[in-house]
């Protein structure tokens, strides 16, 4: 009887405590982690419409790039640089991190030659209808309806010389259609056609890649003009057409922008702030990123005039802004700055954040670290995410009220705050901090999901001003929490990271149980098995978390010692936990008529709770995936004596190794983070191969 009391008293914490994920059972009360007066400055100081008009002057529309940007500086790196000074930061420089080359068009034109003279698509209108890639061109012949490319009677069409219509990516059809020997593609193929028949994709999305080494042309239209032309062929009307392309390959430098926000005390640490200011160099899109830019543009500025106005005072650590090129430009930055980089206490990346979230079913994303890179900055973040939903949401338990703090923009919408907390995620550059090679953790803030992502519809009207002044808001003050702290509000965060550990510990508690109700007799000790080590897992990965609030009161005694209790604390609620999961096991395998359970440590388990990898040469010494080039050149015999297999997440394991950790532990958060199970002779024979290539000792 005892154990059902247990259980649900435990499941109701749990949901209690889950809740508070996304909304706040005490609708009365609402914090921050600075105080209240703080917080209203910061609101009152972020604009909205600033980052909208940057947004607007940078990518209201396509550009067609000038000559004169390839050879100097390109328009967005000069606009930022402008704004940067306009505003007083420190520090602005723009570094050249090598070369990169690019397909430029110059001019690209589709005209219907007969039976009229129309002209179809052409670059200087829509940049989109072009392909990066597309040769030098200046031919006619016959268009010619294919539908998708991919039935039957394609083979038996004599497409010699035409030029084809469809409704397919031209990429997954280009080899098919080359060998028909056709002189050009004209695609409508988009990834929305019934909810936007203007919507055309970006190379990405639909498109051919500037590798394209084929005579073969893509022109690409909205579905709107592909249909009509659809309708006529399939009307058996002969239309000809005329196509010119004429392009140039580019090479110019790689440019980052940087600059900061100077820290009182320059051996306390770094907060980086990032966003790619570039996604490629033919299109730029508003949401993505020019929105991540503007508002980290708009952040430097906050901060920058709070601190001259003495609003807030200057911070510790230094906030450092940089606008990069997507991934080729960050990791050319972290490379040619290690002392940078092994001072940085972490990342806040910003990629595509302006979406108006109810008009277009988003919502407003962070992308957590993984427990390989656990740190307090999820927590910072998370508070703030909730603080703007709690204050800006009609509130159902007070019949007719209103936003408590209304954060929002004199021209942006009044709606209310869509967030959700996920788990780690790459795909922007937050990636390259968290690589074991660079070792700084990231976070991504994102709007998703985006309708408009890498398409022509990509606009600023699709951004919202009161939720870019709510970004604003957020970043500027999670940055200020972390670069202005010291042991007072060390303590403060511990608390917070304490109080969510044990929110999501108690997750797992409760998904550990359902497993284990629900798992049948075959599976039964297996899946029992997993369960406890998931809480295991989770549990050693939220210790990490809180234990790395220490940085920002590194001799602090006081601190040391409150966050060895809340770690105790979180150790004994989660054994307490798995001794009552092990008891409801004993009776679920009674029900099943199996023998009296036990749940035990195999021999493999018992020796590799006791192997403990140590880092023997920092890794970062290597930047960016230099350690992989280095297991790339271990002899084959040592591949060989050592194979890999069934580890979730190979990158992951490595930096879950802390010099505490033992195999098994970084099994569990391996385990505890990914669906598939790690294999412990997997995962031991990759550490052999750490060692072997001399990055790590046991």
């Amino acid at each position: 009887m005892r154990n059902i009391y247990f259980r649900i008293l435990l499941t109701l914490i749990v949901l209690s405590l889950y809740k508070t994920a996304n909304c706040q059972p005490a609708w009365y009360y609402q914090w921050g982690l600075l105080p209240d007066r703080t917080l209203d400055y910061f609101i009152g100081k972020s604009s909205g419409e600033k980052v909208y008009n940057t947004i607007a002057d940078i990518s209201d529309y396509t550009r067609k790039r000038n000559q004169g940007e390839f050879t100097d500086t390109l328009f967005e790196t000069r606009y930022i640089v402008d704004k940067l000074k306009e505003y007083g930061l420190d520090e602005i420089k723009t570094e050249r991190l090598g070369k990169t080359r690019s397909w430029r068009p110059v001019e690209a034109q589709l005209w219907e030659i007969a039976p009229s003279k129309v002209k179809i698509a052409d670059f200087a209108d829509l940049p989109f209808v072009i392909s990066p890639g597309s040769p030098d061109t200046d031919t006619e012949g016959e268009l010619v309806y294919i539908g998708d490319a991919n039935n039957g009677e394609l083979d038996r069409l004599d497409l010699n010389g035409k030029i084809v219509l469809t409704s397919a990516r031209p990429r997954t059809v280009m080899n098919k259609l080359l060998q028909k020997d056709i002189k050009g593609i004209v695609s409508y193929y988009s990834p929305r056609p019934l909810e936007d028949p203007l919507m055309i994709p970006d190379s990405k999305g639909g498109g051919i890649s500037n590798r394209n080494q084929n005579s073969v042309f893509v022109f690409n239209l909205s579905p709107r003009d592909g249909n009509v032309l659809r309708e006529r062929l399939m009307q058996n009307e002969r239309v000809h057409v005329q196509a010119s392309v004429k392009y140039r390959i580019e090479e110019f430098d790689i440019q980052v922008t940087s600059c900061i926000i100077p820290g009182t005390e320059p051996d306390a640490g770094e907060v980086i702030i990032s966003a790619h200011l570039f996604e490629g160099y033919g299109v730029q899109g508003a949401n993505d990123n020019t929105s991540g830019s503007a508002t980290i543009l708009e952040v430097a500025r906050v901060l920058r005039s709070m601190i001259d106005e003495g609003l807030i005072s200057q911070p510790r650590r230094t906030v450092r802004f940089i606008w990069v090129p997507e991934y080729s430009g960050t990791i050319p930055w972290a490379n040619a700055h290690p002392d940078i980089i092994k001072r940085t206490l972490c990342n806040i990346n910003l990629d595509m954040v302006g979406l108006s979230l109810s008009k277009f079913k988003s919502y407003f994303i962070l992308h957590r670290t993984s427990y390989g890179n656990a740190h307090y900055l999820n927590d910072v973040l998370e508070n703030y995410y909730r603080y703007v939903c709690e204050t800006n949401q009609d509130n159902s338990v007070i019949s007719g009220s209103k936003f408590f703090k209304p954060i929002v923009a004199p021209s942006g919408t009044d709606d209310p705050f869509y967030y959700q907390i996920e788990s780690s995620s790459g795909g922007s550059d937050h990636d390259i901090f968290n690589d074991w090679g660079v070792q700084v953790p990231g976070v991504l803030m994102i709007t998703w999901p985006d309708p408009f992502y890498h398409t022509s519809e990509d606009r600023v009207d699709k951004c919202d001003p009161t939720q870019l002044k709510r970004v604003v808001f957020i970043t500027a003050s999670a940055a200020y929490t972390i670069a202005y702290a010291g042991e007072n509000e060390a303590i403060i965060l511990s608390g917070e990271v304490y109080g969510n550990a044990i929110r999501r510990i108690g997750y797992q508690v409760s998904k550990a149980f359902d497993e284990v109700n629900k798992s049948g007799a075959d599976r039964f000790n297996d899946v029992v098995k997993r369960a406890v080590g998931d809480v295991r897992g989770t549990t050693s990965g939220e210790i990490m978390t809180l234990n790395s609030v220490s940085e920002l009161a590194p001799s602090s005694e006081r601190l040391r010692g409150l966050l060895e209790s809340k770690a105790k604390s979180l150790t004994d609620f989660a054994q307490s936990a798995i001794n009552n999961l092990i008891s409801t096991a004993e009776i679920e395998a009674a029900d099943f008529g199996m023998p009296s359970f036990e749940l035990k440590f195999t021999q493999q388990e018992r020796r590799d709770m006791n192997i403990v990898p140590v880092i023997k040469n920092d890794p970062r010494d290597l930047g960016y995936r230099g350690y992989r080039k280095k297991l790339e050149e271990l002899s084959p015999d040592k591949k060989d004596r050592f194979k890999i297999s069934d580890v979730s997440d190979l990158d992951e394991a490595a930096s879950c190794i802390n010099g505490e950790n033992s195999v098994l532990d970084i099994k569990y958060l391996l385990d505890a983070q990914n669906k598939k199970e790690t294999s412990l002779d997997g995962l031991i024979n990759y550490f052999h191969q750490l060692r072997e290539a001399g990055f790590i000792k046991f």
